[in-house]
């Protein structure tokens, strides 16, 4: 809980403050940070008191060479830099974006076997791209996601969408397939694979909102012999130390297979998958852009 000094305090600090901490901690000079501002030496004089006030620390002592920061104003630097960045997004948003010195966090809803497959791929690029950018993952189906989308509570969403609704653009980013992955030397990967061979075997199935278009499975599970569980990973881990086998998306199967000592299989009778990207229409935010070719990226 915020305290009536934290309040206090608060209600002293401003960006224009903020500024010329920042100018000062870069130029050691009252008379350059006045140039750099456009300001006169006694208003950076007068916000020098100001900060000195609010910090309670001297923040610079006064060298034959300039102006020498404390301990404390070097400390203060990175996040007076992190401040006036957020500050120049928020008042420039959709304007501009500079992802080597951007601080925002996008946000994006996709299903464990696209995080699973390429989120370390992404993350490895954002870093290079963007170092100091953050990403947030959720799993929502699709009966959320659009509604989330709407209201800018996420900035993309990836998944099996048939469609969406006006205010929604949706266009395809990759093409999958289901595969069957099973521990290896499993009898099934033994000779041609045929309907009745699959139909008999033991499996194991992942059944999530998140994973699945709404409304619609796959597959009639009362139809075969076998456990649902509530992730893919989960169904591959079981299928690696087990004699089920798990059918699921075929990179995510591939991606895993030499760390669980598994064998994917082809079954042509299987659906394919068609994965889509999600985002607002019209929302002329060049970070929302330019998030959404770093995934396109990954993809290609």
């Amino acid at each position: 809980m915020n305290t009536d000094i934290d309040i206090s305090k608060i209600r002293k600090m401003d960006g224009g403050l903020l500024l010329v901490l920042q100018q000062l901690l870069e130029h050691r000079s009252v008379t350059r940070t006045a140039l750099s501002l456009e300001l006169g030496q006694s208003t950076i004089s007068h916000a020098l008191g100001r900060l000195r006030e609010l910090f309670d620390d001297p923040l610079f002592i006064r060298r034959p060479h300039g102006l020498e920061p404390t301990q404390r104003a070097l400390q203060l630097k990175p996040q007076v830099e992190m401040l006036l960045n957020l500050a120049r997004e928020t008042l420039g948003i959709g304007q501009s974006f500079d992802p080597k010195n951007s601080v925002r966090v996008f946000s994006i809803s996709a299903p464990e076997f696209v995080t699973a497959t390429a989120a370390t791929s992404l993350l490895a690029q954002i870093e290079r791209e963007a170092p100091t950018v953050g990403l947030r993952f959720v799993h929502l189906p699709e009966v959320e996601v659009f509604e989330k989308l709407r209201r800018g509570e996420i900035d993309a969403a990836i998944g099996r969408f048939e469609q969406a609704p006006i205010e929604v653009a949706l266009a395809p980013l990759y093409d999958d397939e289901f595969a069957i992955a099973c521990r290896s030397g499993h009898p099934i990967s033994k000779g041609r694979i045929t309907e009745k061979k699959y139909r008999s075997a033991l499996h194991i199935w992942a059944d999530s909102p998140s994973e699945t278009v709404a409304g619609d499975s796959d597959f009639d599970f009362s139809d075969f012999h076998g456990s649902i569980v509530p992730r893919w990973l989960t169904a591959l881990l079981i299928a690696a130390q087990s004699n089920h086998i798990a059918t699921c998306p075929r990179r995510l199967a591939e991606s895993h297979a030499q760390l669980l000592g598994l064998d994917v299989l082809r079954f042509p009778q299987l659906k394919p998958i068609r994965v889509s990207i999600a985002s607002r229409k019209n929302l002329q935010d060049r970070g929302v852009e330019w998030f959404i070719q770093q995934i396109r990226n990954v993809f290609d």
